[in-house]
């Protein structure tokens, strides 16, 4: 079982580094290049100067060269050695850093298209979600280390076996001397690695306490509830806790890696570093048993220093693989994954009108098998409104999401203008609706760019004015400065402006007011609104959703009750529907959710009626 576990690993290491040389190849051929020739002219530098140099060297000092021959060969391996060292450093600080930049670029393009491409779907999945948060973690410096590191184990052990082959032609005992780094590396150090890793999980926790505690205390968000009360002893006592765990944790693991971190340096270092230069020594000073000259002691010293810090190179470079190898294959099955809803789905351009929107015993489940909705039938046509009402959790939005195909149905079917909305063109499709979702977001970046949304409207400039006007947003924009050119949030600009809940949301409905798309769909629009605001703003929303279908949602009854249709759901299915007086007349769960509203919101009504006279 070991051996095949091992045998799948090794396949998926290997195709893990062949997918990082195509992903390289695909976003900076040059620098694939520049990567592979910079490491052979370091290898050919390095092994060149260590063996075959440093003996021409040392039998020049000895006067085996003539010295003529000595002056060319020094300025020829110098010419070359400083033309290579010249590219070396090119590459280092222009070639590689600006191949870097063009890694990034395009890797990237490939992973934000591939998340702009896929089903909301698929952020539900966990194994899917994280594979994506991996791929954005820094990925074009992973794909480029595999690439680095594999072509450095490849070129090292080339120049190893050089190395070996050079000093065995020395002395063939010096094989002895070579399993040295061998066994230190590839036997030693893995066991050395595990115990490291088992610290850096037991140690995992303490150290995410502590960043945490450091996260917190730096963070807005939590300056006033640090600053009201005591929970900042509680705070530093975390801490500290945290850091005394570590402490620990590092003493007790010293005891376990001391001796193999010992072994380690005995085969890796000592074994080579010392055991070399006394076996080389004593062979060269030794009258009787002079089996190795003094020009060959100085190279098979230099060459087996120059071995030994190859293989510890080439190890290291091993392990950067695995390691890395990890994340690339996250990468690459999120570049590669195929899911059922493809934002790209080419289909039926639909006619510019939508006179009906059919759900037909749709039934809806996530992938842990709990059922979201069960059997929702429901029809309405063009000029009409029909209201989704009920409880946190008993489905309404998901039926938006089925409605804008952020989803498809597990069962059953929707249809528009009485065709399966499967068989549209994707963005096409949702082109029809306006929407403004509970759960909107607001971009760092000017008003204008928060409406407009990368689309191109006709009059654009009126049109945003308009909508802002229908909103009550207007007159508070016009009075900044830069007016729609403002910029939101202080994220990237001291001067940015930070709007309140409420008025974030009225932005995010003028937006959806913006497209007036034949069908609106509104999603607890005014949750953060106060009963005046909500008030008002819904009057506009019913007003915008003239000779529309207008789609609501709303927890506060008061603001739908004038919908053509009220459909009441728990649990994922309709318990009531139709017109509000006809639920109020059957007198269940609808009717008594409203009293309980009606007589809460009593006093706003009264108010509004005060302001409603003040006006007039």
């Amino acid at each position: 079982m070991n051996c095949v576990y091992f045998v799948i690993r090794k396949h998926k290491l290997f195709m893990n580094i062949l997918y990082s040389f195509k992903l390289l190849y695909a976003t900076s051929k040059s620098r694939e290049f520049h990567t592979i020739f910079r490491q052979i002219a370091h290898y050919s530098i390095s092994i060149f100067y260590s063996s075959f140099f440093m003996k021409f060297l040392v039998g020049a000092l000895q006067g085996n060269y003539a010295t003529e021959r000595v002056i060319f060969y020094v300025v020829i391996v110098g010419i070359i050695s400083l033309m290579l060292s010249a590219y070396i450093y090119y590459c280092d600080n222009v070639l590689l850093p600006v191949g870097d930049i063009a890694v990034f670029k395009n890797l990237y393009k490939m992973i934000y298209m591939k998340s702009e491409s896929i089903s909301l779907e698929c952020y539900d999945n966990k194994e899917f979600y994280n594979d994506y948060a991996v791929a954005l973690d820094d990925a074009g410096t992973k794909v480029i280390d595999v690439v680095v590191n594999a072509v450095r184990i490849v070129l090292g052990t080339v120049a190893g076996m050089v190395s070996f082959a050079i000093m065995f032609q020395i002395n063939k005992y010096v094989i002895l001397f070579v399993a040295g780094p061998l066994i230190g590396n590839f036997l030693i150090a893995p066991q050395l690695a595990k115990i490291t890793h088992q610290k850096y999980l037991d140690g995992a926790k303490y150290k995410r306490r502590a960043e945490y505690v450091n996260r917190v205390m730096h963070l807005a968000d939590f300056a006033k509830e640090i600053r009201l009360s005591s929970v900042f002893n509680v705070l530093k006592r975390d801490f500290a806790c945290a850091m005394e765990n570590q402490s620990s944790l590092y003493k007790r693991y010293i005891r376990k890696e001391f001796p193999w971190g010992l072994l380690q340096y005995i085969f890796c270092y000592m074994v080579i570093f010392e055991g070399i230069l006394l076996f080389g020594a004593y062979f060269a000073m030794e009258s009787t048993n002079n089996k190795i000259s003094f020009s060959n002691m100085v190279v098979l010293t230099s060459t087996m220093l120059f071995a030994a810090w190859i293989w510890l190179a080439v190890r290291d470079s091993i392990n950067k693989c695995v390691e890395n190898s990890l994340y690339i294959e996250k990468l690459r099955r999120f570049l590669g994954y195929e899911d059922g809803i493809s934002e790209n789905q080419e289909g039926i351009i639909p006619e510019g009108v939508v006179n009906s929107i059919e759900f037909r015993d749709v039934s809806f489940f996530y992938s842990d098998d709990k059922k979201v909705l069960k059997k929702i039938n429901f029809y309405v046509d063009r000029n009409s409104t029909i209201a989704l009402v009920g409880h946190n959790g008993a489905g309404k939005t998901t039926i938006i999401k089925l409605l804008m195909r952020l989803y498809d149905p597990t069962e059953g079917a929707i249809y528009v203008n009485g065709r399966n909305i499967k068989d549209y063109n994707l963005k096409a499709y949702r082109r029809l609706f306006s929407t403004a979702f509970q759960d909107f977001k607001i971009f760092s970046d000017t008003i204008r760019y928060n409406l407009l949304m990368g689309e191109n409207y006709e009059n654009e400039e009126s049109r945003m004015i308009e909508a802002l006007k229908a909103v009550g947003l207007y007159d508070k924009i016009k009075s900044f400065p830069n007016g729609l050119d403002t910029v939101l949030t202080k994220e990237f600009d001291d001067e940015g402006v930070v709007l309140s809940g409420g008025e974030m949301q009225k932005l995010a409905v003028a937006r959806a007011y913006l497209r007036d798309a034949c069908v609106a769909v509104f999603d607890e629009p005014s949750s953060a609104l106060d009963p005046i605001a909500e008030f008002k703003l819904f009057e506009s929303i019913v007003k915008f959703s003239a000779n529309k279908i207008g789609v609501f949602i709303s927890h506060r009854l008061s603001c739908v009750k004038d919908s053509d249709m009220v459909l009441m759901l728990e649990n994922g299915e309709i318990i009531e529907r139709g017109k509000h007086e006809e639920l109020i007349g059957l007198n269940q769960k609808y009717a008594e959710l409203y009293r309980i509203q009606e007589s809460n919101y009593h006093a706003f009504n009264q108010e509004v009626f005060k302001e409603n006279e003040i006006q007039s």
